[in-house]
């Protein structure tokens, strides 16, 4: 618990409320000015709103669903089924993963950029050549984290879960706390 809150939670929400000062007093030129640095500041802003709301919108969804009446995810026997039954709430699976594809894209840009922006403003990269391998690292490094995150929402809506394989063969299956599966088309 603590370590999700301390280390996790009030890191993320101070970082959030900063930001939000940072991109309410922050200007952008990018329409006078249309270079790439400007166009990083602006995209850097627009991705921080995105992923803040994504943030909310994602632990309203699966880590504090329970306080408003939705199962209790954390601790279940079987995660990965509970995690696709969980997309299968309250909009299709379509719409949440679209919505979690957003969110990705703009969480793992505003992840990258941040490296470089404070590699840059901590005086980490201090000439044109460091700046250079750092932005292509991060570039790589957000490749990376996009790729696995598709993956991960592919994962969740196409592959069936071990408990529903057990149930198929007569084995026992893990205990669902009374969530229905989400109705599959057929192919």
């Amino acid at each position: 618990m603590f370590l999700e809150f301390g280390a996790i939670i009030l890191p993320l929400f101070y970082h959030a409320l900063f930001g939000v000062v940072i991109a309410l007093t922050g200007k952008s030129n990018v329409r006078h000015y249309s270079y790439a640095d400007n166009w990083r500041y602006t995209l850097q802003r627009l991705t921080g709103w995105i992923a803040f709301v994504f943030i909310l919108v994602h632990l309203g969804h699966f880590r504090f669903v329970h306080f408003f009446g939705g199962p209790h995810y954390v601790g279940t026997p079987a995660p990965f089924h509970q995690l696709q039954l969980g997309f299968s709430m309250g909009l299709p699976m379509a719409a949440w993963m679209t919505i979690y594809m957003v969110g990705l894209v703009a969480s793992v840009y505003h992840f990258a950029n941040g490296i470089v922006t404070f590699c840059i403003s901590w005086g980490i990269t201090v000439n044109d050549s460091s700046r250079q391998k750092v932005s292509l690292a991060s570039a790589g490094l957000g490749v990376v984290l996009i790729a696995w995150g598709a993956m991960s929402l592919w994962a969740i809506a196409n592959v069936t879960p071990a408990t529903k394989l057990k149930e198929a063969s007569g084995a026992p299956a893990a205990e669902t706390h009374e969530m229905t599966p989400p109705a599959r088309a057929s192919r």
